[in-house]
C-alpha cells in the first residue's frame, strides 16, 4: 500500500489527534507513530516537512483527504488509529469517541481494537 505526501500528512494529523485525545502523551504512542512513518520509508528531512504541514493542515482538510482514500488505505487508517489508542495500555473513552467519530466521518471500516492491532502488525 502506498500513501502520497498529502495522505501521509493527513494520517499524521489524525494520528497526532489520537495521541493527544486522552490529554497525555505516552512514550509508547509516540514511538508507534514514528515507527509507522519510518516503516513507510519517510526520510527524516521529509518527516520534518510533513510534521510542519500537518501542524498547518486544517482538521477538515485531513478528513477530506482520508475520506477519498481507497478501501485498503482506509483499513490501514482505522487500524493505525486503533493501535495508537491501545499502545499505551490504557484505552480512554475520549480516544474511543475520536475513533468512532473519524470512522463515521471518513467512512472507515468498523473494527475491534484486536483487529486493528492484528492488521498493523501483519
Amino acid at each position: 500500500m502506498k500513501l502520497n505526501f498529502r495522505e501521509m500528512t493527513a494520517l499524521l494529523k489524525v494520528g497526532t489527534a489520537m495521541v493527544l485525545a486522552d490529554g497525555r502523551v505516552d512514550d509508547n504512542e509516540s514511538y508507534f507513530l514514528s515507527h509507522e512513518f519510518a516503516s513507510f520509508g519517510v526520510p527524516l528531512e521529509d518527516m520534518k516537512k510533513m510534521t510542519e504541514a500537518a501542524e498547518k493542515m486544517k482538521p477538515s482538510e485531513a478528513l477530506a483527504i482520508i475520506s477519498l482514500m481507497d478501501d485498503e488505505q482506509k483499513r490501514y487508517v482505522a487500524s493505525f488509529l486503533g493501535t495508537i489508542m491501545a499502545s499505551d495500555g490504557d484505552i480512554d473513552e475520549k480516544e474511543i469517541a475520536l475513533w468512532r467519530m473519524l470512522t463515521e466521518i471518513c467512512d472507515l471500516p468498523i473494527m475491534s481494537i484486536k483487529e486493528a492491532i492484528k492488521y498493523v502488525i501483519n
